[in-house]
């Protein structure tokens, strides 16, 4: 999410990944000296003139963790602007692909899933708290000046096609790619035992299409959703697909396709999976 997204921190800095499968913002800072940060260059954030917390936190991914000290700092997005945003100057990153262009992560999963938020509990004053960027930016006041909704929309590009840009739109959806909001389909989040964590929804179909021919993938019970469907985290950090195996090989068998020798599945073409109704 590189093309409209531009956070300014003070002094600026700018980042470009919005990311899903997490709730905090954190910046490669200046303290920081692993492989990762040098390929960041002077793009790198100095907290110098933020406002520290006294408090530190780190973030675990599938691949790849930050930690460092949390402080606060302004923050722009657009047209919006935080004054006390809490975010993580972090001092060690392991396993990013950082560069100039990109150091660090905004993380729009569920507040809840804030590990600064555990730290430093939100609150409901004008006081500097741990709230997570999604709830400040939906909670700035005056109301005439935050979002129009309280949602966030995304558009992927695919690698090697221009059709569909990246973009993220706040409270909006992008009109040249929804000319008409009203035919947009929602569904509720899926949550877990303390919460609602991720962006998580029930599967009602997955349908493979190959040679332009449709083909349903039988759905297997599961307890990940509701009323016995499974469910799906819409993660915009990580580029694959992660399934069951049951469904994993009923779309790879949709394609005619069997496992190799090491067990693995090794398509030699691309396709396409509707999830939902097409």
């Amino acid at each position: 999410m590189s093309s409209l997204l531009r956070l300014l921190p003070r002094p600026p800095s700018s980042l470009s990944s919005a990311y899903t499968g997490s709730s905090d913002l954190w910046l490669a800072s200046t303290a920081c000296s692993s492989s990762a940060c040098n390929s960041a260059g002077a793009s790198r954030y100095d907290p110098s003139q933020a406002y520290p917390t006294g408090q530190s936190t780190s973030v675990d991914y599938a691949q790849g963790k930050v930690d460092g000290p949390i402080v606060w700092d302004a923050v722009s997005l657009g047209a919006y602007s935080i004054d006390h945003q809490a975010l993580i100057a972090a001092a060690n990153v392991d396993a990013e692909p950082l560069s100039s262009n990109f150091v660090g992560v905004l993380g729009l999963a569920l507040p809840l899933n804030s590990q600064i938020a555990r730290i430093i509990p939100p609150t409901t004053g004008d006081s500097p708290d741990g709230a997570a960027f999604s709830s400040n930016l939906f909670g700035i006041t005056p109301i005439a000046t935050a979002p129009p909704a309280r949602f966030l929309s995304f558009a992927l590009e695919r690698p090697g096609s221009s059709k569909v840009p990246s973009l993220l739109a706040i409270g909006r959806h992008p009109p040249d790619l929804v000319p008409d909001p009203s035919k947009i389909q929602y569904a509720p989040v899926v949550p877990q035992s303390v919460g609602s964590l991720f962006w998580q929804a029930n599967v009602r179909a997955i349908t493979v299409y190959a040679n332009g021919q449709p083909t349903p993938v039988p759905l297997p019970a599961s307890t990940t959703g509701s009323a016995g469907s499974p469910s799906a985290i819409l993660d915009t950090g990580i580029p694959l697909i992660l399934a069951s195996p049951q469904i994993a090989y009923g779309i790879y068998g949709a394609l005619g396709y069997s496992p190799a020798a090491d067990g693995n599945w090794k398509p030699l073409t691309t396709f396409k999976a509707f999830i939902g109704k097409k």
